[in-house]
């Protein structure tokens, strides 16, 4: 299981990415200097799908391994009057649950883990 870390691009190991001028429509529209984009994307499995993976592996002795649930999300945070991304943190894990307080509370945490303050 992988939590929240920095990344970087395999081709550009600097962080210099950009949106571009063009979001400065943003700050002008809401008055607002940096704009925090998430996506998150969060899937379940049921008990019933569950057992069919535990049955799975001990049939195949462990070689086929379904599919459980999973949970993706990014976080960009923009400086409007550049476009310049000056923050990204990503959680990709195997597990997660965003249907409670207290699970979805985690993955917030994770993903905003070491925001600039």
């Amino acid at each position: 299981m992988t939590g929240a870390k920095q990344l970087e691009l395999p081709t550009k190991p600097s962080f210099d990415w950009s949106l571009g001028p063009s979001v400065a429509r943003l700050r002008d529209e809401y008055g607002s200097d940096y704009a925090l984009f998430v996506f998150v994307r969060d899937s379940y499995a049921t008990s019933g799908r569950i057992a069919v993976m535990v049955l799975t592996a001990i049939l195949t002795r462990g070689m086929a391994q379904p599919q459980g649930g999973s949970q993706v999300a990014f976080a960009s945070l923009v400086d409007l009057r550049t476009g310049d991304i000056v923050w990204f943190n990503q959680v990709l894990r195997r597990a997660g649950d965003l249907r409670t307080r207290e699970t979805a509370g985690e993955t917030v945490a994770l993903l905003l883990k070491d925001f600039p303050k």
